[in-house]
């Protein structure tokens, strides 16, 4: 989609779009991938550099070799030894460049352990990269000290005695304005890395580094402070743009773009003729213009037109007048960055589309969107390009010649990149878009909310719109099958922020967070059509921006996993897996910051995602099944459990067995594996819990046999029943309930069997209790717990035996039953009389205690089965006294 001046073919775009006859045009910029969702491939914030593009897209492996072999030409050994302050500048420009080719993980590879050190490695770079270019800094300018300490990624490194012999760096201004591009150009990395504070303190620096006009202090009192402006003045527009992208920016917009005007219209009126105030005039205006073009092509703040008119005539003014060359550079390459162009800037950063479907109106005092297709200001920017054009062709002067046609050149550039960019995005749904955009008629209610939708102005006062309104809208446009090709990436960010722009007394008491999850639950109706969203989901999803929504953001996209596995690639998909098992896993992950049922809701959400997915998109054969198991062998030692062995959050078990239900066929039998209890730790101990309770509810559900429970017998019967090994017997009682009823005798008489030979009967004989009565007539007036299950075990064993299923059986079952008692009876009359030892017979010291109760429970259970036991037996058992 092309803009309106564009269309028309004689506004300022379609100048811009011109062929420039005898004109040296600016190499071609690299593109680079916009539609990242989509290919699968990590989108940098911006075109790369082509060493840096070429790296990260080699694999580890040969990545590494390459960086191996550039680390002896490294920056930072030059930076240290050249005698050059330009080329320490230079180096500090080049260190910021190459610092975001890092942490971006274009590339996976399927060794583990060689990607962990690859991201290790990374991290440890963009650390020593900011701190090489923050004490270089230090070093060349002793005043920006104070601020630079602030930053602590780069840790408490002794100031005193790093600066460096001389009186002024007049003669190379740009050194110290390279190392503060090169500060200024690390954020991305900082932002990947989980620094946001100091991302922040970055941008933070780098304003108070622009003198304020307005205030009480004398412009340029410290030494170097001209380059410390300098550098600011050009490196602040991209750092504005990327920390408003990913949400971290609070300043007011209006005011930073006046301390660039009033700055650049205090230096015009001292008339400076030195050299440096030359070179900090350009800057100002190319910045200035970066800043302007970076806030309006965002679409979401509107700028007053006045100042925006104010410093296009200043601009003007200034390309047109007799200034130095510097001056003459500047203004020129300032008004066309206002219009998009991005000369100087080489990381594409704050690059927005130049195109635009916002309303635009005529008469209004803002202005919101790219100027060249806003009405409000074509006048001027018609005017302003046409000079300049005239200017490059015709002036007698050859510096403003050549300076005008590389503006107009970069313009050229950067609007034949952006419609070449559409065109690629857009070929496959132009035809579509135009005909849903054609197809809506005027009383349409799609089409009347999306343009009301469109047309809101959060920014005139006294038009405040109440937030569950927007809500509404929102919710009723997510529900229609298709909405109108607009600008909907911009509509929805704005929709995003509306809880800072609205007042608080207007949002009629609803948490303005819900406004953003029907934002999401918009984009992930509409984004299989409309790629802005499918570029806002992609941005949501990573890693760093994920870990900084709010919570119940992210329990939204994490419930509709299944939705963008459909938008996105695989590898795409693959990524998102991986990081979210990071994000979960991870020792110090924010996910940690929250309480425990904060955590577990989140948790609880993937299970759920994880679930639609393994439904509705994964199947077996897929690759995409594998990073499924990943993530499911991440959240399954999270499951919590109670001292008594209860599921800490009830809702969050309930959704894991629901997910591993559907997954359990095809799940890889090692996952649930339970080893031997008797040499586990604590920790080791709740993790066999854990997964043999996952096992017994999978085999309630009936997609687990009982009979694989049953070979986690011995281990299940012979742990002691403490703590939460009593809610495992529990569990596995209930297990074996559901199962057939020949499943149940031979838990029946497996148990009677191990409590002969086990080290703690007690366990056994406490599932005995839990099984029969489960079984028995009994079973609604029974209390479950350690005790009454063996003090109501005379009752229940009887009552279960003598049900139909044991006729062929019921002797084999007082048999067992008589062997246990004879060998916890001739232990407890030992440990009675003193003769004993209380491990006597290899059963556990522990078990004394409850000794002579489980000696005399057991009598009483075989005087109520007697009838089913030998006549010797039977004998043997009259003799038996109560202990």
């Amino acid at each position: 989609m092309r803009g309106a001046a564009s269309k028309e073919g004689t506004g300022a775009g379609a100048l811009a779009g011109e062929v420039i006859t005898g004109v040296p045009l600016p190499p071609k910029p690299l593109m680079w991938d916009r539609g990242a969702a989509m290919t699968g491939q990590r989108r940098f914030p911006g075109p790369p550099g082509r060493w840096e593009w070429a790296i990260c897209h080699f694999a580890p492996t040969r990545r590494q070799a390459i960086l191996a072999v550039l680390k002896p030409l490294a920056p930072q050994a030059v930076i240290s030894n050249a005698d050059s302050y330009l080329v320490k500048g230079a180096c500090g420009l080049g260190l910021g460049y190459a610092c975001q080719g890092l942490l971006t993980r274009a590339d996976s590879t399927s060794d583990s352990d060689l990607e962990a050190t690859t991201q290790f490695n990374e991290r440890a770079s963009v650390k020593e990269v900011l701190h090489t270019v923050t004490a270089s800094l230090v070093k060349l300018c002793p005043s920006s000290c104070h601020s630079l300490k602030k930053l602590s990624i780069c840790g408490t490194f002794s100031m005193e005695g790093m600066e460096e012999n001389y009186d002024s760096l007049d003669d190379d201004p740009w050194a110290i304005a390279g190392l503060v591009l090169g500060l200024g150009n690390s954020v991305v990395a900082l932002y990947r890395l989980g620094a946001y504070e100091d991302v922040i303190e970055i941008k933070n620096i780098l304003i108070s580094w622009i003198p304020d006009v307005d205030s009480s202090s004398v412009l340029f009192d410290v030494v170097n402070s001209v380059s410390l402006c300098m550098g600011s003045c050009l490196a602040l527009p991209s750092v504005i743009a990327f920390c408003q992208r990913v949400e971290l920016l609070n300043d007011d917009l209006d005011a930073l773009f006046n301390r660039y005007t009033s700055l650049a219209t205090e230096l015009l009126n001292l008339k400076k003729s030195e050299t440096v105030f030359q070179n900090l005039l350009m800057a100002i205006c190319i910045g200035a213009g970066s800043l302007l073009s970076g806030i309006l092509n965002d679409g979401v703040h509107a700028m007053k037109f006045a100042d925006v008119k104010k410093f296009l005539d200043s601009l003007k003014y200034i390309y047109t007048h007799p200034y130095p060359p510097l001056v003459h550079l500047g203004g020129m390459f300032g008004a066309v960055n206002a219009f998009g162009a991005g000369a100087g800037d080489l990381t594409g950063i704050g690059w927005q589309s130049m195109n635009s479907q916002i309303k635009h109106e005529k008469e209004s005092s803002l202005v919101r969107g790219p100027l060249l297709t806003s009405p409000v200001g074509e006048t001027l920017s018609t005017s302003m390009l046409q000079e300049i054009f005239l200017l490059a062709k015709d002036a007698e002067d050859n510096h403003i010649r050549n300076y005008a046609a590389w503006a107009v050149s970069f313009l050229r550039s950067r609007w034949l990149s952006e419609n070449q960019s559409l065109d690629n995005d857009s070929s496959q749904r132009n035809s579509v878009d135009s005909s849903q955009s054609r197809s809506f008629s005027a009383e349409s209610l799609v089409w009347n909310l999306s343009l009301w939708l469109r047309d809101l102005n959060f920014e005139k006062p006294g038009d405040v719109v109440p937030v569950n309104t927007i809500a509404t809208v929102l919710k009723c446009l997510t529900k229609a099958p298709r909405v109108p090709a607009i600008d909907w990436g911009v509509i929805v960010r704005r929709c995003m922020k509306v809880e800072a722009q609205i007042p608080q007394k207007s949002t009629n008491h609803r948490d303005p967070t819900l406004l953003r999850e029907e934002c999401l639950y918009f984009s992930l109706a509409h984004a299989d059509h409309i790629s802005p969203l499918l570029q806002f989901l992609d941005d949501l999803t990573d890693l760093p921006r994920f870990r900084r929504l709010e919570m119940n953001v992210q329990s939204v996209l994490l419930q509709y996993l299944s939705h963008l596995m459909k938008l996105f690639s695989d590898s795409r998909s693959k990524k998102l897996y991986e990081d979210l098992a990071v994000y979960f896993c991870s020792h110090s992950s924010s996910y940690l910051d929250y309480s425990s049922e904060q955590r577990s809701m989140l948790r609880m959400s993937f299970w759920k995602g994880i679930c639609k997915c393994l439904v509705e998109v994964v199947s077996e054969e897929t690759d995409s099944f594998s990073y499924l198991k990943k993530c499911i062998e991440c959240l399954l030692p999270l499951l919590n459990l109670c001292n008594d062995g209860q599921p800490e959050f009830v809702d969050e078990w309930s959704a894991a067995i629901k997910c591993l239900i559907v997954v359990q066929k095809s799940w890889p039998g090692d996952m649930l594996q339970v080893h031997s209890t008797t040499s586990l730790s604590e920790g080791e101990h709740v993790d066999a819990a854990r997964k043999i309770i996952i096992r017994a509810r999978l085999c309630f559900a009936g997609c687990v046999s009982a009979l694989e429970l049953g070979n986690l017998k011995t281990t299940i019967l012979s742990t002691t029943a403490d703590g939460v090994w009593w809610n495992v017997l529990v569990e596995v009682a209930a297990a074996v309930y559901s199962a057939d009823n020949g499943i149940k005798k031979q838990w029946l008489l497996d148990a009677l069997d191990i409590g002969c030979v086990t080290a703690h009967p007690s366990t056994a004989l406490r599932f005995v209790g839990l099984l029969c009565g489960s079984c028995c007539v009994y079973m609604p007036l029974l209390i479950v717990n350690p005790t009454n299950v063996l003090s109501d075990l005379p009752v229940t064993l009887p009552s279960f035996l003598s049900s139909s299923i044991w006729n062929d059986l019921r002797n084999s079952a007082a048999d067992k039953l008589w062997l246990l008692t004879t060998r916890i009876y001739t232990w407890a009359e030992q440990l009675t009389r003193g003769e004993g030892l209380p491990c006597h017979d290899h059963i556990h010291g522990s078990e004394a205690e409850n000794a002579t109760f489980l000696a005399n429970m057991l009598r009483s259970t075989c005087f109520a089965v007697e009838d089913h036991l030998a006549v010797d037996k039977q004998l043997k058992l009259a003799n038996l006294e109560a202990l």
